[in-house]
């Protein structure tokens, strides 16, 4: 994917830029490497599949994303932070979040075509932010925001929500 992209270095053509970190939009970081040891760097450095262990996050804000998010993404082992806002053509699913990711602490999804939280209340030990404005969800906050206890800060402006707040506000501690 990305040929479409605004920004697309590395995710047309990644033969050309055979590391992940490289590409346009992800966050490594490097040090947690340093402190496996030198056997363990090697390992992760000599086959890409295992980079994915690297990457700390993904900011793709405005670039023309489309379609619907792999399950895949939730598989990055050290992802804290997505960032994939002001892509009005991208539903972003959350299956399999829990599965896998335990340390997302950052989620920026505004004006999205993202519909559903549903599977989000799986990341709900690491998760502190969440931005879902100007989504297409209607009616009701969803059930799943209610048992996202360490959220620092929530925004759902402009999402369409009807109808009062049930008595679960109380369990967020913003």
């Amino acid at each position: 994917g990305g040929e479409a992209w605004n920004e697309n270095y590395g995710w047309v053509n990644n033969d050309d830029v055979p590391d992940i970190c490289d590409w346009h939009g992800v966050i490594c970081d490097a040090a947690d490497l340093e402190s496996s040891g030198r056997k363990k760097q090697r390992e992760l450095q000599d086959t890409t599949a295992t980079t994915s262990y690297k990457v700390r996050g993904l900011k793709l804000p405005s670039n023309f994303v489309t379609g619907r998010t792999p399950d895949s993404l939730w598989s990055l082992p050290l992802l804290e932070q997505v960032d994939l806002s002001f892509n009005p053509h991208l539903d972003v699913n959350f299956v399999g979040i829990g599965d896998y990711n335990t340390r997302l602490k950052q989620l920026v999804l505004e004006e999205t075509a993202t519909t559903s939280i549903t599977g989000l209340a799986a990341a709900s030990e690491t998760l502190e932010v969440l931005q879902l404005s100007k989504n297409n969800f209607g009616g009701a906050v969803p059930a799943d925001i209610y048992s996202l206890t360490h959220l620092t800060s929530l925004q759902l402006a402009e999402c369409k929500l009807q109808g009062s707040l049930p008595d679960d506000i109380h369990r967020l501690s913003m």
